[in-house]
């Protein structure tokens, strides 16, 4: 079976949150959560990135329930997507 690096990273993802859901906030990056991490720490550009990137994601996360998406769905405002691995 192929898979695109798109869909990798997607599923990386969904794995993640799943594993760390209700285990506290999520990272996005090691270097936001612990600063020694990286000696860098400090001076990182792409650390500013990331955390613009963490708090987006936390504020679409928090702002969406499966309730909603299945609203959506039963409304007939979205279709269902079926996927295949």
């Amino acid at each position: 079976m192929k898979v695109s690096t798109r869909t990798r990273y997607g599923l990386r993802a969904m794995l993640e949150l799943a594993l760390v859901q209700g285990k506290g906030p999520f990272y996005a990056v090691e270097c936001l959560e612990d600063k020694s991490y990286c000696d860098r720490y400090a001076d990182c550009v792409a650390r500013e990135v990331w955390t613009r990137v963490q708090d987006a994601i936390k504020d679409v996360l928090g702002s969406v329930t499966l309730a909603d998406m299945a609203e959506s769905v039963k409304s007939g405002k979205k279709q269902t997507i079926t996927y295949q691995i």
